[in-house]
């Protein structure tokens, strides 16, 4: 009887001890879709964030390009901070990071990912090549950490459940290559899509960067009339005249500019800039 009263104490200890902790970073539902209320919490472990009285959640919302970025006040409930949060229909996936004042939890320099997920409850395609691009393109904009090694390895394992979208993402996966490999890597996908008769917006984007960048100019000037004359919302052409029109140092040369990149795009910030700063120079 001793045996079995032993064996039976034995196993409400190990169930005891077995019991789940509360995760520090947490989200329900567990597979969020777009529209859905995703409802996060978090327990800080931090010293210097346990006893704080406020927290908010700064959460950047992805697909193949950065979308939005919010900040959200966390209520707390016993020791655990909650928020709620809706994604829009263009994302594929989030990162978040917690602030109280100038304290920051941000996971390492990582953030918290949340991927969203099909009507199949499967990881959207693009969500691995969306975080890529966080950590390799976009990591200074949202304060993260750059890590290409990582980076690549979301790419890669991306591409290989779902090639189709490889080519919305090339310029992050391209530059996530060590320095020595990323020339052969660029010049091996142009001579991939080169044999397409027919870009979308952001393959001509690639194509004008890394045919310049592997030296071939003439033809990145010619992928970038195409993106001009396709595309004249990209933000390679903004970001070309924006840089032009700072470099014109007359208001006659500036309005000659301001004049030519109105021609296709009126009503973006850039065009609202430049107006502003010819009326007050």
């Amino acid at each position: 009887m001793k045996k079995y009263f032993s064996y039976f104490l034995l196993l409400i200890i190990i169930a005891a001890c077995s019991k789940d902790e509360p995760k520090k970073f947490s989200f329900m539902p567990e597979t969020p879709q777009v529209g859905d209320e995703i409802t996060i919490q978090f327990i800080s472990d931090q010293e210097n964030l346990k006893e704080v009285s406020e927290m908010n959640m700064i959460i950047y919302s992805f697909g193949n390009e950065l979308l939005n970025t919010s900040k959200i006040v966390l209520k707390k409930k016993d020791n655990v901070w909650i928020g709620k949060f809706k994604a829009d229909k263009d994302t594929k996936g989030l990162i978040t990071k917690f602030m109280s004042s100038e304290i920051i939890d941000d996971n390492n320099q990582l953030g918290y990912g949340i991927p969203l997920f099909d009507n199949d409850e499967n990881e959207l395609p693009g969500y691995k090549a969306g975080l890529a691009n966080v950590y390799q393109r976009w990591a200074g904009a949202v304060s993260l950490k750059k890590d290409s090694e990582l980076a690549n390895k979301y790419f890669k394992e991306d591409f290989a459940k779902h090639p189709e979208i490889k080519n919305e993402f090339l310029n992050g996966y391209v530059s996530s290559f060590p320095k020595n490999k990323i020339d052969s890597v660029a010049a091996a996908e142009i001579e991939k899509l080169e044999e397409k008769n027919i870009f979308t917006q952001s393959e001509l984007e690639f194509l004008t960067n890394w045919t310049r960048n592997i030296g071939d100019h003439v033809k990145s000037l010619k992928y970038y009339e195409l993106v001009q004359e396709k595309y004249p919302e990209s933000n390679l052409i903004k970001s070309k005249y924006y840089g032009k029109f700072r470099n014109m140092l007359t208001v006659e040369k500036k309005l000659e500019v301001f004049n030519e990149y109105i021609n296709f795009d009126k009503k973006s910030e850039v065009s609202a800039y430049m107006l502003s700063n010819i009326v007050h120079q």
